[in-house]
């Protein structure tokens, strides 16, 4: 896994989601203000509303990648983050 939480490979769903939430917003950012962004913002948003609405299981990578997404995004505060904080704790708190 690289340190950003993004695995080569997406086999983990989360790391997945938080991918492609990660590259639609890159993509809209990237967008010239002139250009019309819709379709770009409804990507983005709908990738977020997916991560706010996360309530499938975890891995250890899924519950790694969750922290990672709230630090190097600043994310504490978001619906998103407050999301994937609740998930990594219900990981971590699951008997082993």
């Amino acid at each position: 896994m690289e340190q950003n939480g993004n695995s080569a490979n997406h086999r983990d769903p989360l790391i997945a989601a938080v991918a492609a939430y990660r590259d639609h917003a890159r993509r809209f950012n990237e967008l010239p203000d002139t250009e019309d962004d819709n379709a770009a913002a409804t990507r983005t948003h709908a990738s977020y509303d997916r991560l706010c609405r996360w309530n499938s299981p975890l891995t250890r990578e899924g519950a790694l990648a969750a922290l990672l997404f709230i630090r190097d995004g600043d994310m504490i505060e978001e619906d998103a983050g407050h999301t994937m904080l609740s998930a990594a704790i219900k990981y971590l708190e699951a008997p082993v």
